[in-house]
């Protein structure tokens, strides 16, 4: 090599130097990614998802205490329709009335 060559190597800056680490041990990234993938998909069983948002409300917001009524006053159904959607039907009991209230 010439010594402009050489010189031009050794002045690398820190990406390129990184840069360079990964081409060359490109086998070892490949095995190392292979193995996080395989861990991921294995731990991915550990994590529960929370999706009730109204969980994160404490009980003297108005939402949650209009939330908590609402709960004890209606029954909700869910019904598959044909459209592949899902039919709502919640029922209100006041006063020994039932009354369905039909949301698509």
């Amino acid at each position: 090599m010439s010594k402009s060559a050489v010189e031009a190597s050794e002045k690398q800056n820190p990406r390129e130097r990184i840069a360079a680490f990964i081409v060359d041990k490109r086998k070892a990234f490949y095995l190392m990614y292979i193995g996080v993938a395989i861990f991921c998909a294995f731990s991915s069983g550990w994590v529960a998802v929370n999706d009730d948002l109204t969980s994160y409300l404490p009980d003297t917001t108005e939402t949650r205490q209009g939330l908590t009524i609402m709960e004890e006053e209606f029954v909700t159904f869910i019904v598959w329709s044909n459209r592949k959607s899902i039919l709502f039907f919640r029922f209100s009991c006041f006063s020994g009335i039932v009354m369905p209230n039909f949301c698509l």
